[in-house]
């Protein structure tokens, strides 16, 4: 250590008490060397404190964006899979989806109107249909050219869905076609093998005129549920405004009374136990 005036060397002997230095040619004091704490390296990482509250996890960033963000996107994407999946497993119906009810409901269902249907009863609430015949019979045709007004193909597709809800498998195949007396096409259709369906077609417009379905009752077996729920389906395809319910109740109470009639806006239809074990629905149309 050198004096800083004069340049002379300094040692221990030249120490004073409170650690300055005077030195022994010019007598200047030289203070007390002072120590210095060293600034941190920028490259140092910093101790974290175990004391400290931690982050908010949902707002650390992994890959530009917050948690948070990732979350929403995930859901999302399940979201959108589920809806995928949902819409995908259910077949569009045609109209109205109240017509067809599953093989372990009651037949005897309250109509769309939410009054239930009293046994006996026809649908109609009026004393007489529009042509004023008393409820219970078939009203008489005022023409030969008076039809379901039910187009070929859409009573096909209706029938075809409701029977696809009702978990049958199989499909209508058009077995036969042929004419009739008055210049009619007649389309046999057969499902599976115990339903027998029978169309009259205006060839004109390509409307049903009238149709016979026979539907065959399981062998051994003296459950209707199977029969009754294909004739509903017939209804349905004709008439898709009608509900499952109503027609299956209509059906039951024919099965009880062969003298009874069922009239909706299009057509009159009735019911005959065959020695068959099965049914018989005629159908007529009344549009004219």
């Amino acid at each position: 250590m050198r004096c800083e005036k004069c340049g002379a060397e300094l040692d221990r002997r030249d120490r004073l008490r409170d650690g300055a230095y005077r030195c022994p040619e010019c007598g200047a004091i030289r203070p007390a060397p002072s120590f210095r704490r060293k600034s941190p390296s920028p490259y140092r990482r910093k101790r974290g404190n175990c004391f400290a509250p931690a982050g908010n996890i949902f707002t650390r960033r992994y890959f530009r964006l917050p948690l948070w963000s990732w979350l929403v996107l995930l859901l999302a994407v399940i979201a959108a899979i589920v809806l995928i999946v949902t819409l995908g497993g259910r077949k569009a119906a045609p109209a109205n989806d109240e017509m067809p009810v599953p093989e372990d409901v009651v037949l005897s269902v309250a109509p769309a109107s939410g009054t239930p249907l009293p046994t006996g009863a026809p649908l109609n609430d009026s004393a007489a249909d529009a042509t004023g015949a008393p409820q219970g019979q078939i009203a008489a045709q005022t023409s030969s050219t008076a039809t379901t007004g039910t187009a070929l193909n859409d009573f096909l597709t209706g029938f075809d869905w409701a029977m696809s809800y009702l978990k049958y498998d199989s499909s209508l195949t058009l077995a036969s076609t042929q004419s009739d007396s008055s210049g009619g096409t007649v389309n046999r259709y057969t499902f599976a093998d115990w339903l027998e369906l029978q169309l009259t077609i205006d060839p004109a417009t390509n409307l049903i005129r009238s149709a016979t379905a026979t539907a065959q009752l399981e062998e051994g077996s003296t459950d209707n549920l199977r029969a009754l729920a294909s004739l509903a389906a017939v209804m349905y395809g004709l008439d898709k405004t009608l509900s499952g319910g109503a027609c299956r109740s209509e059906l039951e109470a024919m099965v009880a009374d062969n003298s009874r009639s069922f009239s909706a806006s299009s057509f009159t239809a009735t019911l005959a136990t065959g020695t068959f074990s099965g049914y018989t629905m005629e159908v007529v149309g009344t549009k004219q």
